[in-house]
């Protein structure tokens, strides 16, 4: 890092302020203070000191070494120094719609990660409303008279040859009416016997999947598979294939067509249709598109369909974050005949049981962009920024009536380097027309504060109200520093560590703090 940050401990027989004594080390807590003085925040000063004891003690040459491991990210806004580029309160600020959560096409997103290659799960379990078919395999047990565990294929014909009674029909019935039939077919054969049926390996079906699909094509699937699986296998719809319009033709006739929204949206397997080997799946080109961007939770671009309203797409887009502005929202529309036009919409029924004709019964169209403001797009936020000596130096939003020490507060409160007597708050002047003329080139003025009377009294006569674009600075105290320490250790008496009594303490005087030396102490070799 540039020395103009970090600049070298001086090895200097006299420190000067802010700088580590030549003549002795620091302990580990007075080392904490000078790195959060010069700009670290409170994480990576854990991280440069972690490999120390508690008790150690740094000496200027040390210290060095700490501070040349410091990275560009470690630093913090402080005085002097410009900010650290991370996330602040700014990042908050209103920017235009749409810059940073440009809509994508709703549920593609699901399918990014399909696999290329699928290998079904035979081994899934299943409940007693499975029906089986050709290929599954059932197990059944026999308790009681007779102790006996067989199984049992179901054939091409849908049968299972079972001893004692031979073939039994069991494709198309469910595994509870496949049990009950033979618990009554076993009981004419054995007295006194019970009876239970499940599944070994299930079998598999083949789909075809076909249509706007990324990789059409015949799929072995489960037997308890459904729409959704096989599109998702197939990779999912291309950018021209539809989510709301997926055809199931069975025996050469369309069966039913189904809308995944239900299922992305809330979940619904209502209308969810069991596939059979031989099925096709046909994924028809996409429909009428809408675009809703803007304080929505979920900006996407939706697919519609006859009837909807900008209510549903309010709802498709998950709801209203709390910070949109309802009574002023935008319809855009492109028609062949009228050409490019603006509708302004106001929403603020949505947020009640209102059923009164608004903006959200508007029937929604091709191509129509919804775009719900912010609050902060007709008057935007606003900030003051705090700088000095405070635990979180930052840009902080601004709130009606917020106080110096409420901002101390939201800064975390002084350092013990900050200098109470003199705090200086600086305001743009907001002069219009003729007075900023006469006001020349002075674009600010400042005013002096007295932090004690403002932390003893908060939001009393010392605690002036903040306005836009505020700058609190809180300086250091002149000459500060933090205690300077040594180690001493051996023959003493008292070892341990000693915090200097006078800037430059001599090595006698300590020592003597320390109970004098012990009989076994070797002086000459110190």
């Amino acid at each position: 890092l540039p020395n103009v940050l970090y600049p070298p401990v001086s090895t200097d027989d006299r420190a000067t302020p802010g700088e580590v004594p030549a003549r002795s080390g620091l302990i580990l807590p007075e080392v904490q203070q000078i790195l959060l003085d010069r700009g670290l925040s409170g994480e990576a000063v854990r991280r440069l000191l972690r490999e120390y004891p508690p008790d150690s003690i740094i000496s200027p040459a040390e210290l060095d070494r700490i501070l040349a491991r410091v990275r560009p990210e470690d630093l913090s806004t402080r005085e002097g120094q410009e900010p650290a580029p991370a996330e602040d309160a700014l990042s908050v600020a209103a920017t235009e719609i749409g810059s940073d959560r440009e809509p994508q096409p709703f549920g593609y997103e699901l399918f990014q990660n399909a696999p290329e290659t699928f290998q079904p799960d035979q081994d899934l379990a299943v409940g007693p409303d499975y029906r089986l078919g050709p290929g599954d395999e059932i197990r059944i047990s026999l308790w009681g008279a007779i102790q006996q565990d067989f199984f049992g294929v179901v054939d091409r014909e849908g049968s299972v040859s079972l001893p004692e009674i031979g073939p039994v029909p069991a494709a198309g019935m469910t595994l509870a009416a496949f049990e009950e039939r033979l618990r009554q077919s076993y009981s004419r054969t054995f007295t006194g016997t019970k009876l239970a049926v499940s599944l070994g390996r299930l079998r598999r079906i083949q789909v075809v999947v076909a249509g706007d699909v990324l990789r059409p094509g015949a799929y072995f699937l489960s037997p308890v598979s459904n729409v959704f699986n096989a599109v998702f296998f197939a990779g999912g719809p291309t950018e021209a294939g539809s989510l709301r319009r997926i055809r199931i033709v069975r025996d050469g006739r369309i069966l039913t067509e189904i809308d995944l929204y239900s299922y992305l949206l809330e979940g619904d397997t209502g209308t969810e249709v069991r596939l059979l080997s031989g099925d096709t799946v046909f994924l028809l080109p996409k429909g009428p598109t809408v675009t809703l961007r803007g304080e929505v939770r979920r900006p996407a671009i939706f697919e519609l369909t006859p009837g909807q309203t900008v209510a549903d797409l309010v709802w498709m887009g998950g709801g209203f974050l709390s910070s949109a502005h309802l009574a002023r929202a935008t319809l855009d529309r492109m028609g062949l005949a009228t050409g490019t036009s603006s509708i302004e919409l106001d929403l603020t029924s949505l947020l009640s049981d209102s059923t009164g004709v608004d903006g959200a019964a508007l029937p929604l169209q091709d191509g129509d962009l919804l775009t719900i403001y912010s609050m902060y797009h007709l008057e935007p936020r606003q900030f003051v920024e705090l700088q000095g000596m405070v635990q979180y130096p930052n840009i902080y939003p601004l709130y009606p009536g917020m106080r110096v020490s409420e901002l101390i507060f939201r800064g975390g409160g002084l350092l013990e380097s900050a200098w109470r007597l003199r705090a200086e708050l600086s305001r743009v002047i907001d002069r219009p027309g003729a007075l900023a003329e006469a006001a020349g080139d002075t674009v600010s003025r400042s005013m002096y504060i007295d932090l004690s009377r403002v932390l003893e009294n908060p939001r009393g006569p010392d605690d002036p109200v903040l306005v836009r674009n505020d700058k609190l600075y809180i300086r250091r105290i002149p000459s500060w520093q933090v205690q300077s320490a040594i180690k001493l250790s051996g023959e003493v008496i008292f070892p341990g560590i000693y915090p200097l009594l006078v800037k430059e303490e001599r090595l006698s005087s300590v020592i003597e703090r320390a109970g004098g030396v012990t009989g076994e102490a070797f002086l000459e070799g110190a």
